[in-house]
């Protein structure tokens, strides 16, 4: 176990991790600016998102969880009501706005995904 293998180890599993967490569905909560027509997101720059991601816009359903790992893997009816596209992103929360045309409703939990 010489100091170089590790390296080598250690950038195999590194590179490993990014690959297989790029291919996760990403979700987080949305809300409503008042007086505006944009959207705070619940994540930031550690979740991968990045100025004019397209996002769908789901309303809260019942969560499906894994039965191996116990974790939210999805949500019982992720019909999209709309899209919003994220113009700012922060450490820790994002902005975003719906695309043209796009009305989203004004109650009721919202999450924006990528699926």
């Amino acid at each position: 176990t010489d100091p170089a293998s590790l390296a080598a180890w250690k950038q195999t599993l590194e590179r490993d991790i990014q690959r297989r967490a790029s291919k996760l569905p990403f979700e987080c909560r949305i809300r409503r600016q008042m007086g505006q027509n944009s959207y705070t997101l619940d994540r930031g720059l550690g979740s991968g998102l990045q100025p004019g991601m397209v996002l769908h816009v789901a309303l809260d359903e019942e969560p499906l969880i894994s039965p191996v790992t116990g974790e939210v893997i999805g949500r019982d009816s992720p019909r999209a009501v709309g899209q919003i596209q994220v113009f700012r992103v922060m450490e820790r929360a994002a902005y975003a706005r719906p695309l043209p045309g796009v009305q989203l409703p004004r109650s009721g939990k919202l999450y924006a995904r990528t699926f």
